[in-house]
């Protein structure tokens, strides 16, 4: 289920509200409609469960630990896996940044 968490103003977006579920759709429409809450590891998928986590951790003041029960994750230290990852990504992997650059947050 998707947490109905509401959050105050993106960086040069002073009245827009960004809602966790915006982030799981652009999240989706950019890198496929997956569920992200799918122990799969299919490689597309985890690239949309990653980025999804990393803009929800950057875009919100939602604890780790919260994150990971909304992208069905045992616990706070996968969340703290998928910001490193997608740090790596966004340095390392031409596709994936291409993809990440997509988003429209």
């Amino acid at each position: 289920m998707i947490s109905p968490y509401i959050y105050p103003g993106l960086p040069g977006a002073r009245n827009r509200q960004i809602v966790v579920p915006f982030v799981l759709s652009e999240v989706k429409r950019v890198f496929g409609d997956y569920d992200l809450t799918t122990p799969s590891r299919k490689r597309e998928l985890v690239w949309a469960r990653h980025t999804a986590a990393y803009l929800i951790k950057n875009k919100t003041d939602l604890p780790l630990s919260d994150i990971a029960k909304l992208l069905g994750r045992k616990n706070h230290a996968t969340i703290l896996n998928s910001i490193k990852r997608v740090s790596e990504y966004l340095e390392y992997d031409k596709a994936y940044r291409n993809m990440f650059n997509r988003l429209a947050i």
